[in-house]
């Protein structure tokens, strides 16, 4: 008992001096603090410092700095955005061009229009990241308070508090998740996995794939490929794929790409005889839901857990959809705060892929500073 205390007490000592150390080493007033190094958190970096903002005036917060969720859990998961986008994100930022490795040199000789697996952009944007971290103040840290008193914002986090005229929160999201009683429900990390989800079911499985999209798609494909007993996709919107347009519309390039695409286009035609897709409708869902044996959810993300902002969190749930802006100061970018779009039809949809990122707002704040 008295050696456990000891350790505890020799933990609790490390920890307490190697919190002064950190703060030691961090400016208490920055101009620009961003938080998240996925690759929106990467590319709102690129944008600060391409627009002149000094590096030991830029604050970096993330516990990881491993580009995000993408990097640490779906590497191995085909993309659907192509190498010709991908390249575009790297060019945005003239800060990227003075990192040069073998990931960045794999991705350029690649074919532009090939949709690869998430690696061949996670390994140049870690490597971005690692060059970065080199020029700009970066905690490895985890941010537990927001606020803001005088137009000034205080960002704690368990190891500092520091004071910023800006805040950019591109904060990331996780899979949303359904909960439906008395059936197992595979986790989509899991699922969007080969191997992992092949250890997640049994042939004798009937497996209901709820969702849409690319993800769902990629599941169901997986799925079919594993020989279960029966799969049933429930789907809100029909399969889209690019449609080239000579009207310039931005929406051209929505839609499956890659292996996915290629493999949902035989669906109609030549479907598996083990499948069935079905609209999704609360009638059909409890249908399904009593036939299945296993379901697994992939219906978007929603936005990880944020601290209030001076006690409220209605301004996270309120941001402006149209340009990210939070509050006076503080902007979201990336899944956690999508913008919304209408298409020439009138659809709404929030755009929430590596090519549709927007900064819009962010880089009117900066030109405004300058």
């Amino acid at each position: 008992m008295k050696k456990n205390n000891i350790l505890l007490v020799l933990a609790t000592l490390f920890l307490s001096v190697h919190n002064l150390a950190v703060s030691a080493e961090i400016p208490s007033h920055v101009s620009w603090t961003v938080v998240g190094a996925g690759p929106t958190g990467i590319l709102t970096v690129g944008i600060i410092l391409d627009h002149g903002v000094s590096p030991d005036k830029i604050l970096w917060i993330d516990p990881e700095f491993s580009v995000g969720r993408m990097g640490k859990l779906y590497q191995d998961v085909p993309g659907n955005g192509t190498v010709r986008q991908y390249i575009a994100l790297l060019e945005k930022c003239k800060a990227f061009s003075e990192v040069k490795t073998p990931a960045i040199d794999l991705l350029y000789s690649l074919h532009p229009d090939q949709a690869p697996q998430l690696k061949l952009i996670v390994d140049p944007f870690l490597d971005i990241t690692n060059h970065l971290r080199t020029k700009v103040v970066a905690l490895q840290d985890e941010m537990t308070g927001l606020d803001c008193h005088n137009d000034i914002w205080t960002i704690k986090t368990n190891a500092a508090t520091i004071q910023s005229d800006y805040v950019v929160l591109a904060t990331g999201a996780h899979p949303r998740v359904m909960q439906y009683e008395g059936i197992t429900q595979i986790p989509l990390d899991l699922a969007l996995n080969k191997e992992a989800l092949a250890k997640q079911v049994e042939p004798s499985d009937r497996v209901l794939v709820i969702g849409s999209g690319h993800s769902a798609l990629l599941i169901v494909k997986y799925l079919t490929e594993l020989s279960v007993a029966h799969i049933t996709n429930l789907y809100k919107k029909q399969i889209v794929y690019p449609v080239p347009t000579r009207l310039g519309i931005v929406w051209q390039e929505a839609g499956l790409k890659g292996e996915v695409a290629t493999w949902a286009k035989t669906l109609r035609m030549n479907p598996p005889e083990n499948f069935v897709r079905i609209y999704n409708t609360p009638d059909v869902l409890q249908s399904c839901l009593a036939e299945c044996t296993k379901v697994i959810c992939a219906v978007g993300f929603e936005r990880n857990e944020l601290p209030m902002i001076n006690g409220d969190d209605s301004l996270y749930l309120n941001y402006d959809r149209s340009s990210g802006i939070i509050a006076p100061r503080c902007f979201g970018v990336g899944i956690a705060f999508p913008q919304q779009k209408v298409d020439p039809i009138g659809n709404v949809e929030n755009l929430v892929g590596l090519p549709y990122l927007h900064f819009d707002a962010l880089i009117e704040a900066l030109n405004e500073d300058m």
